[in-house]
């Protein structure tokens, strides 16, 4: 029915607007403490979790700049890149990612076959 419709529809809105205000909390709080890693990456995740890529890897890349190359954090940084990268289709971009991270640090067993599976996924798609 159209009442339905037009409920749906205002309750989607609202999911919206409650998702852009938690978001640009998220974001106030980051630029308030620049130098704190945590509230960027609370920043990048969420915006991630509410499919906001652009918003997400441009916080997660800023913040594997700042990161040491071959720390646990950029390691993990690199995967959340790849992944959204491979989200929106820039699979070259995901591939380096995934370069960068097989030339690094040895992985642990749980990542290393969360990049296989993420390098296998790229190498089927690209074919």
């Amino acid at each position: 029915t159209m009442a339905a419709t037009t409920d749906s529809s205002a309750q989607g809105q609202a999911d919206l607007t409650a998702e852009r205000a938690r978001q640009q909390e998220l974001f106030d709080a980051m630029r308030g403490d620049l130098r704190d890693a945590g509230k960027a990456l609370d920043y990048a995740r969420y915006s991630a979790e509410i499919e906001d890529y652009e918003a997400a890897i441009s916080t997660f890349e800023r913040t594997l700049a700042a990161s040491p190359p071959d720390s646990v954090i950029a390691q993990r940084l690199r995967i959340e890149l790849a992944a959204l990268y491979f989200k929106i289709g820039s699979y070259a971009a995901a591939s380096g990612y995934l370069e960068q991270l097989a030339n690094g640090p040895a992985l642990s067993a749980d990542t290393a076959e969360k990049v296989a599976r993420l390098r296998e996924e790229i190498d089927r798609r690209s074919e």
